[in-house]
């Protein structure tokens, strides 16, 4: 199967699948006493600060609820202090292959914090939780933690998140090569999660390894991000699949804070660097003023860089930003942007151009496609952008109601106007954003109204 329907197919596979039989593996006592009683759980200090902590929310809908945590990460070996919310903790410890889930009964509803916290060495010490941890692992379908009464639970993850967790000392300073998947679809399908953790302390850190955030926030259900938010800025290097379909059908994500940005330090990028990073985002409002594609990136060593990164995004008001751009200096292969904005449909107009975001790169090789008819200018982009490469008329900027570029607007105009919103007239993109003198993305009897009061 190709990795691009992968994660498609991952969570519909993992929704339906059949739930496992619980495994009963908690400890009865309350907090205070559990600890004292059991000096291991904490090993010397180790796992008792806020450093080295996780926590995931949850909300159980009824008494007698079983929720079941995930290790279907990355890490083959966890050991870990449970603390369940509910004053009961644990021990666990053992094989991702063997266990695949730990799980807990609630007696009461209700909503609950669950911390985990090594119980020994801190080297890569979470690097074993998620829900799915690969793209092509069979076994991860049938983890009953990804059934759908499961992942229903799933509200938030509160605490942030650390190289720590996930990295071995020499791979967080770059003498040894950096984990795969290492946050890839780690919160996939949580399609009632309302609450992403930050990245901290990842500014030293250089490389990323292949599929670094692919699929993470995958068919969750986000409205937003926290203030701060953003991908490690560090990186200089990544491996394929960095941002790889990042919040895919997230279809309640509405707004990205302006922190939100690309790692801008890149030079080069492998296939599907942000392939489908919000693709049927179809309630994103705007993006962030200053995010972008690294613009210092010089070479892709294969296809799909930006491919459909925003295919079907796009809410009602949505707009692209003033910055955001392909990168000048890289060479333009035919399927580096492929589908790259074709909106949802209903995003408006875009008041940015098509050729604007293109900027000087040169023809690809071959048909693209890359944006749709939400661009003025689509009609006068190359075919192999997409366009029809056709001669634009002489005409007025948008909103300016002047059809013949003579800096006037002339009663025959409006009459032309007039035409275009009955459907007798059939004008080109860039002559109905000129008569669009509301800027609502459509030329209607409002737009005739305003053309006739600056007749000349």
């Amino acid at each position: 199967m190709k990795k691009r329907q992968v994660l498609s197919v991952l969570v519909v596979l993992a929704l339906t699948a059949a739930s496992y039989a619980m495994l009963p593996v908690k400890a009865n006592a309350d907090e205070a006493g559990y600890v004292a009683d059991n000096p291991g759980l904490t090993d010397q200090g180790l796992g008792t600060t806020d450093e080295y902590i996780f926590q995931l929310a949850i909300t159980t809908p009824e008494n007698e609820s079983s929720f079941m945590l995930p290790i279907c990460g990355r890490g083959d070996y966890f050991d870990w202090n449970i603390d369940w919310g509910d004053n009961w903790l644990e021990s666990a410890s053992g094989l991702r292959r063997e266990k695949q889930f730990i799980t807990h009964q609630y007696s009461v509803a209700g909503d609950y914090i669950i911390s985990i916290r090594p119980n020994g060495s801190t080297e890569a010490w979470l690097a074993a939780f998620g829900f799915t941890g690969s793209l092509y692992d069979d076994i991860l379908l049938q983890s009953g933690a990804n059934t759908y009464e499961n992942l229903a639970m799933v509200t938030g993850a509160l605490s942030p998140i650390r190289p720590e967790m996930t990295r071995t000392t020499a791979q967080i300073s770059g003498n040894a090569v950096p984990p795969i998947y290492e946050w890839a679809l780690t919160f996939n399908g949580c399609f009632n999660l309302k609450t992403a953790p930050l990245f901290e302390g990842w500014e030293t850190v250089k490389k990323a390894g292949a599929y670094f955030a692919a699929g993470m926030f995958f068919a969750s259900g986000l409205n937003t991000l926290p203030e701060g938010f953003t991908l490690p800025q560090g990186f200089v290097s990544v491996g394929p699949g960095f941002a790889l379909q990042m919040f895919d059908n997230c279809h309640g994500l509405t707004t990205l804070p302006d922190s939100f940005n690309l790692p801008q330090g890149i030079t080069e990028v492998w296939d599907d660097f942000a392939y489908r990073m919000f693709k049927s985002c179809d309630s994103l409002d705007a993006l962030p003023n200053g995010f972008n594609l690294p613009q210092q990136i010089t070479t892709v060593y294969a296809s799909g860089f930006a491919d459909s990164m925003f295919e079907g995004a796009g809410g009602e008001s949505f707009q692209i930003n003033d910055a955001f751009c392909l990168p000048q200096s890289m060479a333009a292969n035919g399927f580096f942007a492929y589908r790259i904005f074709m909106l949802s449909n209903k995003a408006p107009l875009q008041h940015r151009t098509a050729a604007s975001i293109i900027g000087s790169l040169p023809t690809p090789k071959g048909p693209v496609e890359a944006f749709d008819q939400h661009f003025i200018d689509i009609d006068y982009i190359p075919v192999n952008w997409g366009g029809k490469g056709l001669e634009p008329p002489i005409v007025g900027s948008s909103g300016s109601g002047d059809l013949n570029g003579d800096g006037l607007v002339t009663m025959d105009e409006v009459i032309i106007a007039l035409q275009a919103t009955i459907g007798v007239a059939e004008l080109s993109t860039v002559q109905l954003a000129a008569i669009d003198m509301d800027s609502d993305g459509a030329v209607t009897m409002a737009d005739v109204v305003l053309m006739s009061k600056i007749t000349v």
